[in-house]
């Protein structure tokens, strides 16, 4: 699990609001529709922290009008919804630019071409089905990986939110890497959190962890991550250092020169670039090549 870098988030935002106003809607006699049309920019820029008492408003309003007209309502967010991903969905997929799953760091998500939908999918973090009112909200529609879209589904475990939280340094991949050397044990993937951490962090990232399979799946990527510490053990520090002299001298960052020796971005602000690129820079953080 990764976040979201991105350095103009609410310029993004700003624009996609305009872009959903632009479509002429009209209130009619329902109260629901009519309460959200009216207040569509705070629905469209609600920040995860103001979901709660958004679902909370409409819950009430949900409770007042009745079975029906929620149903109505959820029919006509889902077409709404429809609509935008039509529309506006390439175009904000490509302004967000996000090259890899943000909940999984294991699949590309390029945005190339509109006419063949290529890009990513956008999952509801709360559900739309449930929380309607939402479907549209910026910061509750995430680009990911269709697997993850898939898996995740409506679950409505505590997790993560990407646009502001990752397991960054704070919850890393922990491999085996010298019981495989010294012991030729088999590669196991585990994940364990750093000291200082608080509960409630601990427990999302572990429920990312569960809800995305990320545990299993990652297990099935043995074959890089031996490969990462086969290159980690036999670039011992002295000629990782000599390495990165010379490739120095010819004008690459070391950033681009890490890339070179293993593959893939180090840094943590560049892991959204490459598929497993999270668990390349724990890799070799933990081997002391980082």
């Amino acid at each position: 699990m990764i976040k979201i870098e991105h350095s103009n988030l609410n310029e993004v935002a700003l624009q996609y609001l305009e872009r959903i106003k632009s479509r002429e809607r009209r209130k009619g006699e329902d109260t629901l529709k009519s309460h959200y049309i009216e207040n569509i920019e705070s629905f469209i820029l609600a920040l995860p922290t103001e979901f709660a008492q958004i679902n909370e408003e409409f819950a009430e309003l949900y409770h007042l009008e009745g079975k029906d007209s929620f149903k109505h309502f959820n029919m006509y967010m889902e077409n709404q919804y429809r609509v935008m991903c039509c529309e506006d969905g390439y175009w904000l997929s490509k302004q967000l630019n996000i090259n890899t799953c943000p909940y999984c760091n294991r699949q590309y998500t390029f945005t190339i071409d509109r006419k063949k939908k290529a890009r990513p999918q956008f999952d509801h973090f709360l559900s739309k089905s449930a929380y309607p009112h939402l479907a549209l909200s910026f910061y509750n529609l995430i680009p990911c990986c269709s697997i993850c879209n898939h898996i995740k589904s409506d679950d409505e475990t505590k997790l993560l939110h990407p646009y502001f939280e990752g397991f960054g340094d704070n919850f890393n991949f922990n491999i085996n890497h010298r019981d495989y050397i010294l012991n030729e044990t088999q590669i196991n993937v585990m994940f364990n959190p750093t000291e200082g951490c608080t509960e409630d962090f601990i427990e999302k990232c572990k429920n990312n962890v569960k809800t995305f399979a990320l545990q299993e799946l990652y297990q099935q990527h043995v074959d890089y991550i031996a490969e990462v510490i086969d290159k980690a053990y036999a670039y011992n520090k002295a000629y990782y250092i000599g390495l990165v002299e010379d490739f120095s001298k010819l004008g690459k960052t070391p950033s681009e020169i890490n890339k070179l020796i293993f593959g893939n971005y180090i840094d943590k602000s560049e892991n959204q670039k490459r598929p497993l690129s999270k668990l390349t820079s724990d890799l070799l953080k933990d081997v002391g090549l980082k």
